[in-house]
């Protein structure tokens, strides 16, 4: 299993979003994959296929922060093991958050 943990905050137009991924020491299990989307599109630049950890950040910008802005992510590993979910960052909202943990 991956544990993960993933925060998306959003700052007026301004998304930043940090993210931990890792899977036991000493065992076999890889990150397979891990996407982000903020607004349909895939923010994650990073290639996390073959790695045990995966950590960082990225800043995007909305085109338009007055609208509702979906965030969705997806992770697998090399053992079968998957794990995904959304939420939304709410347009009538200067700041909000978006988080995702196991």
């Amino acid at each position: 299993m991956v544990k993960y943990k993933i925060i998306v905050s959003k700052d007026f137009e301004m998304i930043t979003a940090r993210y931990e991924l890792s899977t036991p020491v000493g065992g076999a299990e890889l990150i397979a994959s891990f996407a982000l989307y903020v607004d349909g599109k895939d923010i994650i630049r990073e290639p996390a296929s073959g790695n045990t950890v995966l950590t960082g950040s990225v800043v995007t910008k909305l085109e338009d922060e007055s609208r509702d802005c979906r965030v969705n992510f997806a992770i697998s590993s090399n053992t079968g093991w998957v794990a995904d979910g959304s939420d939304t960052l709410r347009g009538g909202h200067s700041f909000d958050d978006a988080g995702f943990s196991n």
